[in-house]
């Protein structure tokens, strides 16, 4: 028996085939088959990736985070990193958010990964880690 199920996405309006509209609270939803999505990422269709900036500011807040961590998990380069967390700042994220970022995917991705994408989450932080110390 196929899987099937509706989620609520927030989408901007453009050519892509609807399933129907609701309203969730004082927001219009897109609602998008979610099977129908994930049949849309397995061939790679342009029209499955959100593009930034088009989401509410809780949601996109929440993907902008989501998005650090995939960067650490694949040991992303510092330019990668700073630019996800400034748009992360922008979307109304606080450096702790990030930090706990770090620290939730720990056990996912493994301490080396976090302990290597933390010099870079600081620098975006502008934060100095003195790693040498005055001892």
């Amino acid at each position: 028996m196929r899987a099937t199920g509706f989620t609520c996405l927030e989408r901007a309006i453009d050519s892509t085939p609807i399933l129907g509209m609701s309203t969730h609270g004082h927001r219009k939803c897109v609602t998008v088959d979610y099977s129908e999505q994930l049949r849309r990422l397995s061939i790679d269709d342009e029209q499955a990736a959100k593009a930034p900036g088009s989401h509410p500011s809780e949601l996109a807040k929440t993907l902008c985070l989501v998005r650090i961590g995939a960067l650490v998990a694949v040991s992303a380069a510092a330019a990668s990193i700073h630019q996800e967390i400034d748009r992360a700042f922008s979307a109304g994220a606080s450096a702790e958010d990030i930090v706990e970022v770090l620290e939730t995917v720990m056990p996912i991705v493994g301490r080396p990964r976090v302990v290597k994408a933390a010099p870079k989450v600081a620098l975006a932080l502008d934060v100095d880690l003195d790693l040498l110390g005055d001892e």
